[in-house]
């Protein structure tokens, strides 16, 4: 059972702390954050407390409205770029998992190599674990 903390469920790193401790809690074998390298830091403090981490990059519908609608992630040359960084920078935080959304196929696969860790993919191809 993968639980999504919900939309500014991880503002502050108390507050991911507190929310996944409750999931976790409630029966939650993993828990899923949605963002980019912002987010290390909290992954960092629930791996290493034991919490499996997923983090959920590309289309993020939480942060939908900012990202300017439901739009394919990555296409430019350096967003790829840096979701390709921030996909391996989660990873060495300590994410256990990496899901990849609306993400052009060729950089889903990409991510996928660059990492260990598995790499799901909705709307990312057939390349992904």
């Amino acid at each position: 059972i993968i639980a999504d903390l919900p939309f500014m469920g991880y503002a502050t790193l108390e507050q991911t702390f507190q929310n996944a401790g409750k999931l976790m809690q409630a029966g939650a074998h993993m828990i899923k954050v949605e963002g980019a390298v912002w987010l290390a830091e909290s992954i960092r403090l629930l791996a290493e407390r034991g919490v499996p981490v997923c983090a959920h990059m590309g289309l993020t519908p939480q942060s939908v409205n900012i990202l300017g609608g439901y739009k394919v992630q990555g296409r430019n040359e350096a967003q790829a770029r840096q979701m390709r960084a921030d996909a391996i920078a989660l990873e060495q935080a300590g994410a256990a998992m990496i899901l990849l959304e609306c993400v052009p196929s060729e950089l889903a696969a990409e991510i996928t190599h660059a990492v260990k860790v598995p790499v799901i993919g909705i709307g990312a191809g057939s390349a992904t674990d």
